[in-house]
């Protein structure tokens, strides 16, 4: 025992404090013991400690708060006390909600627009955290999601910066053996779509890619039948999903049968289940990595595949990278010297460096916005941007809900003296009105509910989202949408119900108390930041609005409207020559090109180039290098600027080569035409080491316009995957009738596969697209609520001064007198929201805008929009309320008096 009772106290108080700073929040435990059925407090509370253990263990971020987010999931039936069976508690719950039930009846104008209006500003945000939630979903539905990570690249090479989902065939064999943090390493390398024959049936099939067999120990993909053991480790083999194995064979259970693909028949060793929606990859089809031709070639120079690491338990992915760059130069060097005849050191020394990171699985959707992504991902960014929209429409929701509420209070105040002076305790009436705040919140609820269900179809096709149903499904947004309710309803009812119950009976009957002067500021207040919301979104919308026209009408280079293109014309083989003459031959065709590299879509390339008379790597300009016919420049109809196109009158364009201006800036030639390129070292490009120039095109967009312009060279090289054709304007349905026919003549087996330039070229800003779609609606939901609450308040206030627009009308004063001093008020108001949000609202936005090379100006109009809207909208609301108390007969407001 110890002696000296205060250390006693000390050690006692220390531990105390150790418990709360370490452990779970006691709060938290307590309320739950309170709230709980007994039986089941050693389950629950023993769980959740167990939970919080696991995340003190792994030094999660938010543990506290988690803990409590999965404390609030307990609130549920099976789980809860029966706190109601106590008769006097469930006599005065009801008695409040009666009384909550005729305050509504009494004042169904104002009742109607909190409901309506918080209604729609929580039907907006449960659909924004539906979107949220579900992006943040991506791939942790895998086993072991914490611990799989992928290489990413980012390399420096002269004045060209590659930043790819890529990384080089031998890395994940060699990392696997020099780093004992990781378990497994495999590869992807995705082909994208081909034609699969089953029995002289053709199918084409898209989503194809080539894995490792330990691919399957990383990703654990759900058996549907066959096995998965060995299914990729042998040539010829694949596995596929049981939506495939239904289109091409009509049956899940088709493991040991085979398909053909280029003439190589594959054994089908096993069928998975349908990838979910929310992962960054869907394959269809996996074919084995032995049967890639470059998966085993130890070319390190070359990023061609994506590489995947599953990590050792307790290994931290950021240890693990940060000993990547010891083993740079062992692997690099020595193909560098073969390669390029240039060191290691002359490389660095030059400031190009080689670099690859890891990227956690969990962020691949979100956080990687590279080259070379197996699908398109979503952007933070935006999920930020939209979680910042539906944070201002709840915002200004609310405001109106409170707004309302406190407006509404300083009318009852007689009724709470009367009620005081009867006996009422100071206790019941903050009862009282925190539930009729509450019914009001929870009647809004029930309308978001029916309205989410009914905007959800609208919803998912301008998201793109298949989500059925948010409540009962995987998402489960019960808890936050209950736990949201319940907070503005009591937010919304803590002030009226505390400054209201706290009147001394007497001054209010005798009628000498000044009510509404702090409401009337916290009102005021609360308008500003309504419409400072209202004016960023709307400034928002118009800036990512003119950035997509921007993107739509800037001249691009090439000309994308009015072309067609067909896929996988490769498979017309000898013939795709006569086939071409065939198109040629109809009037409204102008021009065929055979090619696979198209600036909307299709192949890149890229490998570095140098004059011919250069000695270093340092005269080198990485570009981009595709082959095409002489076609190509007329069909896309790119501006020759110097030299000429290819010819078939030239035997020697099979090494010509055309340049554009970004490329000829590089090498800084003068008079391009005529100079002669050589490829590094060991290199070549189809077999040529040497190019001469024979032309410079005008710069075009190829990428998207978050990129610049880099180097490109046209190779006049035969690639016949794809075909583009030009046609006249207005004639799309008879051309698509015509070359259709052609191709069945020619390919009959195989249906033709159609696409348009120019919806290629849409489909890169679908991003964008979606979200100015959004934000647009959400900005015209906000100044419609925004707006609904300002008629609301008006009404309120000019039902307050009525008397006073009597004894103003009587006293000579015209009915647009009275409108105009009637806006003054919440003019000045609005000012105020406008000199605060516009400002708020460049500064977010410029930073939005500067992760495009290629960007609108904001100029004077895009400020000059939000101001004209918000006055007018505002002036339109208030106007009419003004009005209509304007024209009242003054002997009936005065009567009274």
């Amino acid at each position: 025992m110890e002696s000296d009772p205060r250390a006693k106290l000390e050690r006692i108080g220390f531990a105390i404090i150790m418990d709360i700073a370490n452990g779970p929040p006691p709060l938290a435990d307590r309320i739950l013991y309170f709230i709980c059925k007994e039986e089941l407090h050693e389950e629950i509370i023993g769980d959740l400690h167990q939970y919080y253990a696991d995340l003190s263990r792994s030094n999660a971020r938010w543990k506290r708060l988690k803990y409590w987010y999965h404390t609030f999931q307990f609130f549920r039936p099976f789980a809860l006390r029966k706190f109601l069976q106590n008769s006097i508690i469930r006599i005065m719950v009801k008695m409040n909600l009666l009384v909550a039930y005729r305050s509504m009846i009494r004042n169904k104008f104002y009742a109607f627009i909190n409901i309506f209006g918080l209604g729609l500003g929580l039907a907006v945000s449960i659909l924004i955290g539906i979107f949220v939630k579900d992006e943040l979903s991506y791939d942790l539905h895998w086993d072991n999601h914490d611990r799989i990570v992928r290489i990413s690249s980012d390399i420096k090479f002269q004045d060209n910066i590659y930043k790819m989902a890529n990384s080089p065939a031998p890395m994940a064999k060699a990392f696997k053996e020099d780093f004992p943090e990781i378990e497994v390493a495999g590869r992807f390398r995705g082909i994208g779509q081909e034609v699969i024959n089953i029995d002289d049936k053709y199918f084409t099939q898209d989503r194809i890619t080539f894995a490792d067999q330990d691919m399957l120990k990383i990703f654990k993909l759900d058996l549907v039948s066959g096995s998965f053991e060995n299914a990729l480790t042998n040539p010829n083999s694949s596995i596929i999903n049981e939506s495939t194995a239904l289109k091409l064979f009509g049956s899940s259970d088709v493991a040991g049968k085979a398909f053909k693909l280029k003439d190589k028949s594959i054994n089908i060793n096993a069928v998975y289940r349908d990838i979910p929606a929310n992962s960054h990859f869907h394959f269809n089809v996996i074919l084995s990595m032995e049967d890639d031709p470059i998966s085993n070639d130890g070319i390190w120079l070359s990023n061609n595949f994506k590489t995947y690491f599953l990590l050792d338990e307790g290994a931290s992915y950021q240890t693990l990278q940060s000993k990547f760059s010891g083993v740079y130069e062992r692997y690099f060097g020595p193909q560098l010297q073969q390669f390029t005849g240039a060191s290691w050191d002359q490389l660095t020394g030059s400031g190009s460096y080689v670099n690859y990171y890891l990227i956690q699985l969990k962020d691949i959707h979100l956080r990687s916005n590279l080259s070379y992504e197996i699908e398109a991902n979503g952007n933070i960014q935006y999920i930020y941007i939209l979680m910042a929209a539906g944070l201002f429409v709840l915002i200004i929701a609310s405001i109106n809900f409170m707004n309302i509420s406190t407006a509404r209070s300083s009318m009852r105040a007689k009724e709470v003296g009367m009620r005081k002076v009867m006996g009422g305790l100071k206790r019941q009436l903050v009862f009282q009105f925190i539930v009729e705040s509450l019914l009001n919140a929870f009647l809004a609820l029930i309308f978001a509910v029916v309205l989410t269900f009914l905007l959800l179809p609208l919803f998912n096709e301008l998201t793109g989202k298949e989500i059925i149903n948010p409540y009962f499904g995987e998402l489960w947004i019960w808890p936050e949408v209950l736990t949201l309710s319940l907070f503005i309803g009591l937010l919304a009812g803590l002030y009226p119900a505390f400054y209201l119950s706290g009147f001394i009976p007497i001054k209010v009957l005798k009628g000498e108390l000044s009510l509404g002067l702090k409401s009337g500021r916290l009102r005021n207040l609360l308008v500003i930041i309504q419409f400072t919301a209202s004016v960023l979104l709307i400034f928002g919308s118009i800036v990512i609005f003119s950035q997509l026209q921007f993107t739509q009408k800037k001249s691009l280079g090439f000309n994308k409207d009015q072309v067609l293109i067909i896929n996988e014309t490769q498979t017309l083989g000898k013939s795709i020559e006569s086939f071409k003459e065939e198109l040629l031959s109809f009037p409204p065709i102008s021009s065929v090109t055979s090619t696979g590299y198209l600036p909307t879509s299709g192949y890149r390339s890229d490998s570095p180039l140098q004059p011919k008379a250069a000695t270093s790597t340092d005269d080198a300009v990485g570009m981009q290098q595709w082959g095409v016919d002489e076609s190509y420049i007329p069909t896309l109809e790119l501006k020759l600027i110097a030299g000429r196109n290819f010819s078939k009158e030239f035997a020697t364009d099979s090494s010509a080569i055309i340049l554009n201006e970004t490329a000829v800036r590089r090498f800084g030639f003068k008079d391009p035409v005529g100079q002669k390129l050589k490829n590094l070292g060991d290199f070549d490009m189809f077999g040529i080491k040497e190019f001469e120039v024979v032309g410079v095109i005008e710069d075009f967009h190829f990428d998207d316009f978050k990129n610049q312009i880099v180097p490109l060279g046209l190779l006049n090289l035969p690639n016949i995957d794809k075909m583009a054709i030009r046609y006249d304007a207005g004639k799309t349905r008879e051309v698509m009738d015509y070359t259709e026919t052609k191709w069945k003549a020619f390919n009959p087996a195989l249906p033709i596969q159609f696409e348009f330039m120019d919806q290629q070229y849409a489909a890169k800003y679908r991003s964008e697209e979606k979200l100015s779609s959004l934000f647009g609606s959400f900005a015209v939901l906000s100044i419609l609520i925004a707006c609904l609450g300002l008629f609301g308040l008006a009404a309120f206030t000019s039902d307050q001064k009525k008397k006073e627009i009597g004894v103003r009308k009587v006293l000579g004063a015209t009915i647009g007198q009275l409108m105009i001093d009637q806006l003054k008020g919440y003019t000045r108001l609005l000012i105020v929201a406008l000199f605060i949000g516009l400002p708020v609202g460049h500064y977010l936005m410029s930073d939005w805008l500067s992760n495009f090379a290629y960007r609108v100006n904001i100029t004077w109009i895009i400020y000059l929009l939000p101001v004209i809207l918000i006055l007018l909208l505002a002036w339109a609301t208030v106007s009419f309320i003004s009005y209509r108390a304007s024209v009242q007969n003054p002997a009936d407001n005065l009567h009274t008096e």
